[in-house]
């Protein structure tokens, strides 16, 4: 039987009965061809359904288990060939409404009144069945239509009855496929193995796929083993469903594909290589031994990684991902043992990855980026020009610059706003937010509502109208905008200016406060701090009708009863400031009890303070060759500037988030000179130098 048939066709495209008892012969002339089925109008359908007063229009054939006493009597010729048609004659009566019976005449001889009466049931059950018949086999033809059914490795030069392979069974081909004109290949949960190469040849638009279909979804069923698998689909997509195991992945060299999609597992113990627009990789690529195990992504405009990449040995680690002129990001799933960057690539990193170096030819027109962003992990990254991460409390991470010349990015999400309050006006409800270092503007929100942006950076809001008059309390938040996104990861240079800035910021946390509309006192206005002659903050605000006296509080501590004055300006004289932001409010009192206090204004103002120098210990071991050193964390301190000189090279400097770490190279008797950087208001503290002493 041909491989490539559908069950229930013939050689001659003839159509199958069901089953035995149902045989039905139709002459090959009178049947539709597989890949023309027949095309059926409503009314010959209704007609067809109708067998009782249709009559056949071919030599309707008739079931050997229901062949009739006239056929045994049929002449010679009548039973070499197919049965002759019957006439039925439908004739009235005059006056009467009722039909006659049937007057059959066959077209050969008379039969008997009883013999008549059994040939009309044969021939409408033979009808019958050629009807059940069709109607059992049109359906899975057209289930059937697309497949091409695989058995050996010609069928896969089939393209004449179908648009997709199906594997029939497990199936090694010793040499090399190509499953072409971009045909998808249906394992069936069975297994394909070449011993040569496998190449996916999609000269097309659409996608191609290999994988097991099932209910119209494309699921990870059987696997791939191949020496090597090429895919070819330079202007369509290219999606791996079932797991594969190869010697080689690649692209054809100098033809980049569309888009490649890799949602099933994937153990290589060769390279991969590939170029495309677009790269997705939904399931771990491992890698085997050897020099040439590694995965190298060329000319990539965008490489997601949402699982693993790495190496399948623990004896002898591969080589891990190489990215040339690329961009990729790593998602929070993701994660990537040793990669390596050159030709300009950039990769914005969620996810997990052990080192990160760079092969740089020092032109900066292709010089590589790396930003590491919110749960990211990294153990190092050694000589990337521009290098981005997030200061967080859990994230560490070593940066190295072999030449001494170099310096990462720092980005940290704005603190949240200290504190919020609605400052009543004349004619309007004002919300003010206190001040975040760093913050290039601040938003507002009434009762959950959409942020809006107060204009020219300022922190106060007119929440008036957000507010729509309605009495009772609303909750009025605010958060502090920073001059970063991880919408756009790349955009070190938010000033335009050419040049990434050192410190970039998030936009923070919001602060929240519930406001009630009811006001006695006036609320003060007019806040404003600024430094007297002697250099002390003073606070001023104008001073509010009938109002006997003030309380000023900062940071939420009572400074004292502040009795009000004649003139139209209080002065106060702020204490208990702190290094950051502090919060001042004020609110209006008066003696008579009648009157009650008025709401609390609030304002703030940020004060700068060095950071303490650092106090550290260096301890070299002899045995291991390691100097450890060991900084006290100071109030304020996220990252500390580590400078020192091994000997017989030039001077490293070394950025870290970490406390405790090991440097090699120097001696007992060497120095290091550790500075704490710059952490919102907190300055840059002196630079300490310390002497290495020996354990």
């Amino acid at each position: 039987m041909d491989d490539n048939k559908f069950p229930g066709e013939d050689k001659t495209n003839s159509l199958e009965p069901s089953s035995v008892n149902d045989a039905v012969i139709i002459e090959p002339d009178e049947t539709p061809k597989a890949d023309e089925p027949e095309q059926v109008s409503d009314n010959e359908a209704s007609e067809r359904d109708v067998p009782e007063t249709a009559a056949p229009q071919d030599n309707g054939p008739v079931p050997a288990d229901e062949e009739s006493d006239a056929a045994k009597d049929a002449s010679p010729a009548a039973a070499e060939g197919a049965p002759e048609p019957i006439v039925i004659d439908e004739k009235k009566t005059d006056g009467d409404s009722s039909q006659e019976t049937p007057d059959l005449k066959p077209k050969h001889k008379e039969f008997s009144p009883r013999k008549k009466k059994r040939i009309a049931i044969v021939c409408i059950a033979a009808f019958l069945i050629v009807a059940i018949v069709l109607g059992i086999t049109l359906p899975i033809y057209f289930i059937n239509r697309n497949k091409i059914f695989v058995g050996s490795a010609e069928d896969f030069l089939n393209y004449d009855d179908g648009t997709y392979f199906v594997l029939k069974d497990d199936l090694t081909v010793d040499g090399d496929v190509t499953v072409g004109r971009g045909y998808a290949l249906d394992l069936a949960g069975h297994s394909l193995t070449v011993n040569g190469t496998l190449t996916i040849d999609n000269p097309g638009s659409g996608e191609s796929v290999v994988g097991t279909l099932k209910s119209g979804k494309w699921i990870s069923g059987g696997n791939i083993d191949a020496d090597n698998i090429v895919v070819s689909s330079p202007n369509g997509s290219f999606r791996l469903c079932s797991p594969a195991v190869v010697g080689t992945l690649t692209t054809p060299e100098d033809v980049p594909a569309g888009k490649l999609f890799f949602d099933s597992s994937i153990v290589s113990n060769g390279a991969i290589t590939l170029s495309a627009k677009e790269i997705v990789i939904n399931d771990r690529i491992s890698f085997g031994e050897g020099e040439y195990a590694s995965a190298t992504f060329t000319d990539v405009a965008s490489l997601t990684v949402n699982a693993t990449i790495s190496s399948a040995s623990e004896t002898f680690p591969a080589r891990g991902v190489t990215l040339d002129n690329s961009a990729a990001r790593i998602n929070a799933v993701g994660a990537i043992d040793s990669l390596v960057l050159t030709g300009g690539s950039k990769v914005v990193s969620f996810g997990a990855i052990d080192t990160a170096t760079s092969v740089s030819d020092d032109d900066p027109a292709t010089s590589e980026t790396l930003v590491l962003l919110d749960n990211y992990t990294c153990g190092s990254v050694v000589d990337i020009e521009t290098v981005a991460l997030e200061l967080r409390d859990d994230r560490l991470v070593n940066v190295t610059y072999t030449d001494g010349d170099g310096e990462p990015i720092f980005i940290r999400r704005l603190d949240t706003p200290l504190d919020i309050n609605v400052n009543p006006d004349t004619d309007k409800l004002v919300a003010a937010v206190a001040e975040v270092e760093g913050a290039t503007g601040y938003q507002f929100s009434v009762d959950g509502g959409e942020w809006q942006t107060a204009e020219n950076g300022a922190y106060e809001y007119d929440i008036t109208t957000l507010l729509r008059s309605n009495t009772g309390t609303h909750t009025i938040s605010a958060r502090a905008v920073g001059n970063y996104s991880y919408d756009n990861p790349f955009a070190l240079d938010p000033d335009g200016n050419g040049e990434n800035d050192s410190c970039l910021y998030l936009t923070g946390e919001s602060v929240s406060c519930e406001y009630l509309y009811q006001i006695e006192l006036a609320t003060p206005t007019g806040l404003s701090v600024s430094e007297n002659e002697t250099g002390e903050r003073v606070l001023t605000f104008a001073n509010v009708s009938f109002a006997d006296y003030y309380i000023v509080l900062v940071n939420g501590v009572d400074i004292g009863k502040q009795a009000a004055t004649d003139s139209e300006t209080m002065t106060v004289v702020l204490s208990g400031l702190k290094v950051g932001t502090n919060s001042i409010r004020v609110t209006a009192h008066s003696e008579n009890p009648d009157i009650l206090p008025s709401d609390e204004a609030m304002t703030s103002t940020v004060v700068e303070g060095a950071l303490d120098a650092p106090t550290a210990t260096a301890v070299y071991d002899l045995t291991t060759g390691l100097t450890t050193v060991t900084v006290l964390p100071a109030e304020g301190a996220l990252a500390y500037l580590v400078e020192y000189t091994p000997t017989d090279t030039e001077p490293v400097t070394l950025y870290t988030t970490e406390t405790t770490f090991n440097i090699r190279g120097l001696s007992a008797g060497s120095q290091i000179t550790i500075t704490a950087l710059q952490n919102g208001a907190y300055t840059e503290s002196e630079r300490v130098t310390i002497t290495i002493t020996s354990d």
